[in-house]
Formats: C-alpha cells, sequence, structure tokens
C-alpha cells in the first residue's frame, strides 16, 4: 500500500427539509440526507474506499438565540466489501454550537461527538469507535470562515485516532444568527429591545432602534405626517406649520441647512402656496452669501409608482424651484438641476411617514 497526496472521493449529499417549527424564543426542525460516495479516489494510496456508498441519514436540530445543537443517525452501506470497516456502518453524531460574536462575520464555538457502530469490521479494537473534538469557525469576511479544532478519541477503535488536529477553509456566506426573542409587533426590533412591544416602530430615520413610533420627533405638538420641519422644532403659538418662525434656512461649514420642505401639489411639479415663504428665505440666504457660486437643487421621489415617472418628476419639481429662485433675482447661472427618483431615500418606503421625508428637494452648494 503506498500513501500519497491527491484527491479522495468524490461525495454527493442530497437533503431535503422534512418540518421546520416551534417559536422565536424555541424552534425545532426534521430533515433527511442520503450522502452518496463515488469511488474517484485511489483506494491503495488510501484516498478512497474503492466502492460506491449510500447512507440514508434522518438529521434533528434544536435552537434559541446564540445557541443551536444538531444530531445525526444514518446506516451505511457500500457495494463492495473492500474495507476493514466491512459493507455496513451505523453512523450517529451530535454537535452544539454557540456564537459569541454575530452578524455577517464573527466567531461561532464548536462542540462535536461522532462516531460509527462497525459490525462487519476487521479490527481488534472496538468495533464502535467514537471520538470528539471543540473548535470553532472564525469568520473575517461574509464570504470566508475558517475553522480550527483538535479532539481526542473516546474509544479506541478503527478510524477512532488518540488525539486528532483538523482545519479548514469555508467559502460561501455566513447565516447570521438570530436573537430568537419574539417580536410581538413585526417592526423587526426582537421584544428584547423594544421598548414598545405592542406598537410598531415608524421607521421614520429618527430613534427606529428602540422599538417605539415617534409620531412628533421635534416634540413640538405637530405630527410628521403634516410637519414641514419634523426635526426642529415651532415655537409656541406659531402658523401650524411645525417650522420655527425664525432660521427655517441656515448656513453652517459651507453648507445651506433647510429646516423645512418644499411642498408640491400631489403627483406634480405646481409648488404649494405654503412653501412661498421658504422659498423667500432660501433667495434671502443665496443672495446674502454671492460666495456660492454654484447649488446643485436635488429632487427626490418616494418608490411608489415607476421609477421613470419618479425620475421625471424629482427633476421637474428640482426645476420649478429653481425658476421659483430665478424669479426672487437669483442667477439662474448658479442653479443647477438633477432628478434622483428614489434612488436616494432617506428612510423606509415601507411607512407613510417613510415616504414623505422620501420626497423632497435638498440643496447642496457644489462651489
Amino acid at each position: 500500500m503506498n500513501a500519497g497526496g491527491g484527491l479522495g472521493d468524490a461525495r454527493l449529499v442530497p437533503k431535503v427539509n422534512i418540518f421546520d417549527l416551534g417559536t422565536d424564543t424555541f424552534w425545532y426542525a426534521l430533515g433527511a440526507a442520503v450522502p452518496v460516495t463515488f469511488p474517484t479516489g485511489k483506494g491503495t494510496a488510501l484516498r478512497g474506499s474503492e466502492s460506491t456508498s449510500f447512507e440514508p441519514r434522518l438529521l434533528f436540530a434544536i435552537g434559541g438565540g446564540r445557541w443551536d445543537a444538531t444530531f445525526n443517525a444514518g446506516y451505511l452501506m457500500r457495494t463492495a466489501d473492500k474495507s476493514l470497516a466491512g459493507r455496513t456502518e451505523v453512523t450517529f453524531g451530535g454537535a452544539f454550537s454557540y456564537g459569541i460574536v454575530q452578524g455577517k462575520t464573527g466567531v461561532d464555538l464548536q462542540v462535536e461527538v461522532y462516531g460509527a457502530h462497525l459490525p462487519d469490521a476487521q479490527t481488534s479494537g472496538s468495533k464502535t469507535p467514537v471520538e470528539s473534538l471543540v473548535g470553532a469557525v472564525i469568520w473575517p469576511s461574509e464570504d470566508l470562515g475558517v475553522y480550527l479544532g483538535a479532539g481526542p478519541g473516546i474509544s479506541a477503535g478503527l478510524g477512532s485516532p488518540d488525539f486528532r488536529v483538523a482545519a479548514g477553509v469555508r467559502f460561501g456566506k455566513r447565516v447570521p444568527r438570530r436573537d430568537r426573542h419574539g417580536d410581538r409587533d413585526h417592526d423587526g426590533v426582537d421584544n428584547l429591545h423594544d421598548q414598545c412591544p405592542d406598537a410598531q416602530e415608524d421607521q421614520d430615520g429618527f430613534q427606529d432602534n428602540d422599538g417605539c413610533p415617534d409620531p412628533d420627533n421635534d416634540g413640538d405638538g405637530v405630527l410628521d405626517e403634516r410637519d414641514e420641519c419634523p426635526e426642529a422644532a415651532e415655537e409656541p403659538g406659531g402658523n401650524g406649520d411645525g417650522c420655527p418662525a425664525k432660521g427655517r434656512v441656515i448656513v453652517e461649514d459651507g453648507q445651506m441647512h433647510v429646516f423645512g420642505k418644499v411642498q408640491f401639489d400631489t403627483g406634480s411639479a405646481n409648488i404649494a402656496g405654503k412653501s412661498e415663504p421658504l422659498l423667500d428665505d432660501l433667495a434671502g440666504v443665496l443672495k446674502a452669501h454671492p460666495e456660492f457660486k454654484k447649488v446643485e437643487i436635488g429632487g427626490h421621489t418616494d418608490d411608489t409608482g415607476p421609477k421613470e415617472v419618479n425620475d421625471k418628476l424629482s427633476k421637474e419639481r428640482a426645476e420649478a424651484v429653481k425658476k421659483a429662485l430665478i424669479k426672487r433675482g437669483i442667477s439662474a447661472d448658479r442653479l443647477e438641476t438633477v432628478g434622483y427618483g428614489p434612488s436616494k431615500p432617506v428612510s423606509s418606503n415601507a411607512t407613510a411617514v417613510g415616504r414623505a421625508r422620501n420626497r423632497r428637494v435638498e440643496f447642496t452648494v457644489k462651489e
């Protein structure tokens, strides 16, 4: 017998999921697999079995949060009796895994125990060799996992070592572990971290990780859905538009910061009359800062409707604002327009408040 390096037997492992049940805090699943090994390796060089094998296998898994445990049992059959193990084996194994670092990258600790019963084995040792491995899978990136493990043989027998050290590389995306604490209101924030587990987070870009809806982000009494300045509080006794009476437009670090929105008639580029004061303020700031030689007016929409329609509408709205500023004495040479459509959302398009935030006109000083 001449041992040497090279490829071993080819192996095909078809699997099927029978059921996957349970709650977010505890789940369990049952599946089956039939690994098939083809004698492509060289048996005389200790790289293959020189016979085809089939192993119907039952798979069971349970888990919760960062941990999971898997168990399997199978019956291996070889088409020819050309190995010391004989033609049949009863295989079994179990593993426990715990994710100490979660996400697309991270670390999974693993403990494995596996073995087989070899009724026809040609050996003086145990016919039920068992061994164990303790190791970890380190994911330096979401597409690459590095496995390192080591462990002793538990019962001496064919294939069971005194001590084994194993290493390997896995190519493929890591499946992030879920913290299965439940999510009663289905807002994407689990109950453990949800400060309002029975009220959905509104995903409006403001404190979206606490699980609570924020109908009035700036606390001025004007609900965000009709607040033209949801991040800037209106003074008591204001006109009810949600914007501060002064300072709708400020200049900071060479950029214009607008506390308010240019409003349009639904589905059109007609500027609503209530936006005239904001346009006056914008023109006033541009006149006060002649050093702003080029200002981009960017139109944005939500993702409702065809993208082509939204792209066109966003460009038309930006052009409408440009014309309004020109009428107020701003040189056309200082203004350029871009229609971004729905390509640059600032909030989730899954909620009405989020869509309203995405429908906007932004001003960016370019030169």
